[in-house]
């Protein structure tokens, strides 16, 4: 065989007792002792506002053997640490692990761990993903019945907030994200409810 990683052909051929020799015959095997990372994640690590109903996903950099993705190697938990129910399924197309979990609260952090070593994932040549990986990520909060949120067309930076007809609420926040798409959202504001509608805030 030549050398190096890659695909690879294998010749083979017999020879009987009278010293005649078989045509020979072929076949390709992929040599491969590079192991799995993982490429990416969604929802980001740090994620905030994610979509309660969104799936999980850990993209790899090669193909897995899907026997190693499952409930023991992709694991989502509450800050509690108590386990979210879910199903774990692996996309070969994509080459991602995908948890759909049966729920998830509004307004919530989760982390997410993906084992590594002995008992982690591997790729379909046998070899394990070395370094695992653990991240979290915020849930959306759930936006009150008759609340409306739209930037203001006239000044930049402002906040159009209005409500009608909504009960139990008492104070409002405006935040805004550390990075865009990536890290969590802080706040820049906040006060009690006013008593008028619509109601104008400056972020």
């Amino acid at each position: 065989l030549s050398g190096g990683e890659g695909l690879k052909t294998v010749y083979v051929w017999f020879r009987n007792s009278a010293g005649k020799v078989s045509e020979p015959a072929s076949d390709q095997i992929v040599f491969d002792s590079v192991p799995p990372t993982i490429a990416s994640t969604r929802p980001a690590r740090d994620a905030y506002a994610v979509s309660a109903a969104s799936a999980i996903r850990v993209t790899f950099d090669d193909d897995m053997d899907p026997s190693r993705i499952n409930e023991q190697t992709l694991k989502v938990t509450r800050v509690d640490e108590t386990a979210v129910a879910g199903k774990v399924s692996y996309d070969p197309d994509s080459k991602s692990a995908i948890f759909s979990p049966a729920s998830l609260a509004s307004g919530t952090f989760y982390t997410v761990a993906v084992s590594g070593g002995a008992t982690g994932p591997r790729d379909i040549a046998g070899n394990l993903l070395g370094t695992g990986l653990s991240f979290r990520f915020m849930t959306a909060v759930a936006m009150p019945t008759g609340v409306t949120v739209t930037p203001s067309e006239t000044v930049s930076g402002r906040v159009n907030l209005a409500w009608e007809g909504v009960t139990g609420a008492t104070g409002y926040k405006v935040l805004r994200a550390t990075q865009p798409d990536v890290g969590f959202a802080v706040p820049i504001s906040s006060g009690e409810r006013p008593a008028v509608s619509p109601f104008v805030e400056t972020g």
